[in-house]
């Protein structure tokens, strides 16, 4: 899943890199991915690590970590330009949700997965306890 320290290109990385993800790493391991955040901050029983500002504190990369098992219940892909995420979301396997005046393309993947693009330029792996927390205007079954 990691490569070397460095060698990842943050800002370019194609959206289906999220994919790659089992949201069973721990924080350390996704510093030595990473490297040292642009901004690490904490609210409550989270703590996030932010890498690649890409648009007035819009930051490229999100990992949300609980505070109690040191996982990530959230990693955010966002993009300055719209993508074509279709490749992530077949129309036989994602569904469509609108709400709070948005469109989201809603994927369960395997292990505890979902995959949620919300417009063109963020793409968002969850865990589903941490959907209904941070984006309960999106039901999952």
């Amino acid at each position: 899943m990691f490569l070397q320290p460095g060698t990842l290109d943050l800002v370019n990385t194609a959206p289906g890199y999220l994919l790659t993800f089992s949201l069973q790493t721990t924080a350390a391991e996704v510093l030595a991915q990473f490297g040292k955040p642009a901004r690490a901050s904490s609210s409550g029983d989270l703590y996030i690590y932010d890498y690649e500002d890409i648009d007035r504190d819009e930051y490229a990369w999100s990992f949300v970590f609980s505070l109690a098992t040191d996982q990530p219940l959230c990693v955010t892909r966002r993009f300055a330009l719209p993508q074509d995420l279709r490749e992530l979301f077949p129309e036989n396997l994602a569904h469509v949700q609108q709400g709070r005046g948005q469109t989201a393309r809603v994927r369960a993947l395997d292990s505890g997965r979902v995959l949620v693009g919300i417009g063109s330029q963020q793409v968002l792996l969850i865990k589903p306890p941490a959907l209904k927390r941070f984006l309960p205007w999106i039901s999952f079954a």
